[in-house]
């Protein structure tokens, strides 16, 4: 028998904090619009547009206040994207150093300007740690769309050392 995840047990009974984004900012002009992340393996759910909407404006409330110009270390835009995540998806050269026009983003400030761009590598980065994750294992059978979040929204967390797909 699996013993249950004592993390996720914890925080399900944990009260909200003012760490959670306000509702009213998934409707405004700027919010992400999310991706449906559709299921590849019974037993374990996609996630609705919505969900991925919302599980962006979170990450983006978390890591910069949402703020599309960030630009701290190694970590850009609005969602604090890791600079080895532009490179894998080809917006980097391999030496981190120059841009390559992918998607007409040819410097720091064409990137940390365009939401478009911020938008699609996160919609992209979360459909394949999804996919990811259910290979390796860390989204099992049974997991809910919640737990799939989170589990998502770690896996942010660790873009310099997951390998992503390269383009």
């Amino acid at each position: 028998m699996a013993i249950p995840d004592q993390g996720i047990i914890v925080a399900k009974q944990s009260p909200p904090t003012d760490s959670l984004v306000p509702q009213r900012n998934l409707g405004l002009p700027d919010a992400p619009r999310g991706v449906a992340i559709e299921s590849i393996k019974s037993g374990i759910p996609g996630l609705r547009r919505s969900s991925v909407k919302a599980l962006m404006a979170q990450i983006a409330f978390m890591e910069t206040g949402n703020n599309l110009a960030y630009s701290v270390g190694p970590r850009f835009g609005r969602y604090a994207v890791h600079i080895k995540t532009l490179i894998n998806y080809g917006y980097l050269i391999e030496n981190g150093e120059v841009w390559t026009n992918k998607d007409g983003i040819d410097s720091i400030a064409t990137f940390l300007s365009n939401q478009a761009v911020q938008d699609g590598i996160m919609e992209r980065y979360l459909t394949e740690q999804y996919k990811a994750c259910i290979d390796a294992g860390v989204i099992e059978v049974g997991d809910t769309g919640d737990t799939i979040a989170g589990i998502l929204a770690v896996a942010h967390q660790f873009q310099d050392h997951i390998s992503t797909y390269r383009t």
